[in-house]
């Protein structure tokens, strides 16, 4: 399983590399524009830019590592590995998820540089230090995101395992597979709607989430994983 992850990593640190090396070169011009006291407007566009495309090569990137192993040559090379649905699957997820989180600790430690050297320059109109609660508010959000996008991802592999496997005999397999998606997007989103919570504990601080939110969640994240799983261990038409 560790080794599928390093395989994944191994084929794909030019693209990490490429993008990290862009982003601090933009990003050391715009903080060197402003330390300047120069407008750096066009320079942020770029910037903006640059990570949007970054972000949307890497979400197409998560997509395509289980659609080529289910609809290329590579799948008869990785299926044959003596590996159980859960943990092939896993390990997808799992790259997944350290590369998010790498990727958002080293966005934000970059932030911050930004901000201490900047600070050299503007005490005075230097942002204050962020709070405890803010701090909080703002790993939950990222945490949340993280949730969110790895069920959206999580819905996609159904619905393509599904293509692969069910409906490969029909003729319009792929069509329906996406019809499939379309139905458990809205299934989640309504769940989600009924089981939604207005309770938070205030006696905490920063909490923008009840807990029953964040265990609906985790519980449609978990059936999500374990039918992917079940369709992807059968090796139905694989």
């Amino acid at each position: 399983m560790f080794n599928l992850i390093k395989y994944e990593w191994l084929r794909r640190w030019k693209f990490f590399l490429a993008g990290i090396l862009i982003f601090i070169i933009a990003n050391l011009e715009i903080i060197s524009q402003l330390s300047l006291q120069k407008s750096p407007r066009n320079l942020t566009i770029v910037l903006m830019g640059l990570v949007f495309a970054m972000a949307l090569a890497l979400f197409f990137d998560h997509i395509g590592r289980l659609y080529r192993s289910l609809f290329s040559d590579e799948g008869f090379l990785e299926f044959t590995l003596p590996l159980r649905g859960y943990q092939f699957l896993g390990a997808k997820i799992l790259a997944v998820l350290l590369e998010c989180i790498a990727l958002g600790i080293f966005v934000s430690i970059a932030l911050y540089v930004d901000y201490l050297y900047l600070n050299q320059f503007f005490p005075r109109e230097a942002p204050t230090p962020l709070r405890e609660d803010i701090l909080i508010i703002i790993v939950q959000i990222f945490f949340l995101l993280l949730l969110s996008y790895i069920i959206f991802l999580l819905t996609i592999y159904l619905s393509m395992t599904l293509s692969k496997t069910i409906f490969a005999s029909l003729k319009h397999g792929k069509l329906i597979a996406f019809g499939c998606f379309l139905v458990i997007y809205k299934a989640i989103q309504r769940i989600t709607e009924i089981t939604h919570s207005h309770i938070t504990d205030m006696s905490l601080p920063g909490i923008i989430m009840a807990r029953p939110d964040w265990l609906t969640l985790t519980a449609i994240l978990i059936v999500l994983f374990i039918s992917t799983s079940y369709l992807l261990d059968r090796k139905i038409n694989l």
